[in-house]
């Protein structure tokens, strides 16, 4: 193979523009305000790549005595070795909450102090661990995260990429629930149970979660969910009107159940 192509191959590979931005952020923010200039350090100067960045920080929460964070960073970085889509999904959330949430101003913000994003990505490491049936320390990692960011996720649960989780409190999220990509939620969500009976042997929790933020998809949710629950799933569709003023209109609250479907 051509010396020039590989080179050119293996220089479009080290371009990481959402760690690029990060290094940035923090450097600006370490030069601002000086007393955060040790933790920017050592969380995100210091390192060489986002995912050293990201295991550091988790592991630096959730460290305890008995298990101290040199140890839970190693898990982080086995699982991260071992899956490289978990750093991409990590990089698409980031994306996502900058995207959607405006009290975001940098994508450094998600990474040190919104703590929807950190409970979200230690899920990404406990489900690893839970899809190599290492059930035990899966529910270890759950068991800190819901003590320390107050949202349980349940390791088993399948999530997708572009997530974005505001706020977090009180979000619970069940073993079989399935949420998809590009999805946005607020605090005190629950994924799990029913609001009605289901039929004998069915899952405990929703096969299909669609959930989406903006008022102009409301109805191609609501399709989607009926269509869905017509071959078998139950589902569960749900809108918030005027989601970060949808297609460039005004806030008109984000509080205001525009559509709430479950089939």
């Amino acid at each position: 193979m051509d010396s020039a192509i590989v080179k050119s191959t293996a220089e479009r590979r080290s371009v990481d523009p959402v760690w690029t931005t990060i290094q940035q952020a923090a450097q600006a923010a370490a030069a601002n305000e000086p007393v955060l200039a040790g933790m920017l350090h050592a969380t995100i100067l210091s390192q060489s790549r986002f995912e050293g960045a990201l295991s550091y920080h988790l592991a630096r929460l959730a460290g305890t005595t008995e298990v101290p964070a040199a140890l839970i960073r190693q898990i982080f970085e086995e699982a991260f070795t071992a899956d490289p889509e978990i750093g991409l999904a990590a990089r698409f959330d980031i994306v996502a909450v900058s995207d959607r949430d405006p009290a975001c101003t940098s994508y450094l913000d998600p990474l040190l102090w919104f703590k929807g994003y950190h409970a979200l990505q230690t899920y990404r490491a406990a489900h690893w661990l839970w899809m190599q049936g290492r059930k035990d320390l899966a529910h270890y990692l759950q068991s800190r995260a819901s003590s320390l960011f107050g949202l349980d996720i349940h390791p088993g649960a399948v999530i997708g990429k572009g997530i974005f989780i505001d706020h977090g409190t009180g979000v619970v999220i069940g073993e079989t629930a399935v949420v998809e990509d590009g999805v946005s939620m607020l605090h005190g969500v629950t994924l799990g149970g029913y609001y009605f009976k289901p039929q004998a042997g069915a899952a405990p929790h929703p096969a299909l979660i669609l959930l989406h933020g903006f008022a102009s998809h409301a109805h191609a949710m609501t399709g989607l969910a009926r269509a869905a629950a017509a071959n078998g799933y139950a589902a569960l569709a749900l809108s918030l009107r005027g989601w970060l003023g949808s297609e460039g209109e005004s806030d008109q609250g984000l509080r205001q159940p525009l559509d709430v479907l479950a089939a």
